[in-house]
């Protein structure tokens, strides 16, 4: 099990380092709706502080744009892991960018039929919404076992893809998610910190 800090904050991201809480970084604020605020030499820093993958964000309205907007990126570290969410825009860039070797993570997924999709692209990294795949799920089924079924489904068709959990609600939402199978889990620093309380 790895945990991914989500964070913009080369504070955060030392001192989860200097515990050795964190197996990589995903450069985003905490409210995934504004931007990382972090200056660029925080980023420069966080990259080379963290030895584990460093999950960058990139959009773009089709797979041009996409591909367009990751060139800007694949420079900034070499550990660097291209972040595109769920769409067939995104499918098509992420195919593109797995035939280059560039790492890709599709975030947002929120079914099995998307999961596998994903993973038939070259995905490295399906990022799991816990509370979509749960919506899309029977009713009668735990709120975490569409996570754990996943996971065995991608690894019953052989895909080499890494399973990520987000949007997780609290410290027992992230116990359940261990208990999962899946492989990481995105994580803020205060989620991380709470964790050891």
């Amino acid at each position: 099990m790895e945990f991914f800090l989500k964070s913009c904050s080369l504070y955060e991201v030392k001192k989860a380092v200097e515990y050795d809480l964190i197996d990589g970084v995903s450069l985003i604020s905490e409210n995934e709706h504004e931007p990382c605020i972090a200056t660029d030499n925080d980023k420069t820093a966080i990259a080379t502080c963290v030895k584990g993958p460093l999950f960058l964000s990139v959009s773009g309205d089709n797979s041009d744009e996409i591909l367009e907007n990751t060139r800007k990126r694949l420079g900034f570290a070499p550990n660097v892991v291209i972040k595109i969410k769920v769409s067939l825009e995104g499918l098509k860039a992420c195919k593109t960018l797995n035939q280059n070797d560039i790492s890709v993570c599709i975030d947002e997924v929120k079914s099995f039929a998307q999961a596998v999709l994903c993973a038939k692209n070259g995905a490295d990294y399906i990022c799991l919404n816990s509370k979509k795949l749960s919506e899309n799920s029977p009713s009668n089924e735990r709120e975490y076992q569409p996570i754990s079924e996943c996971s065995t489904l991608l690894k019953h068709y052989k895909f080499q893809t890494t399973v990520i959990v987000d949007r997780l609600i609290n410290n027992v939402a992230v116990d359940e998610a261990v208990k999962t199978g899946a492989d990481a889990i995105f994580i803020t620093y205060e989620e991380l910190i709470n964790l050891m309380k």
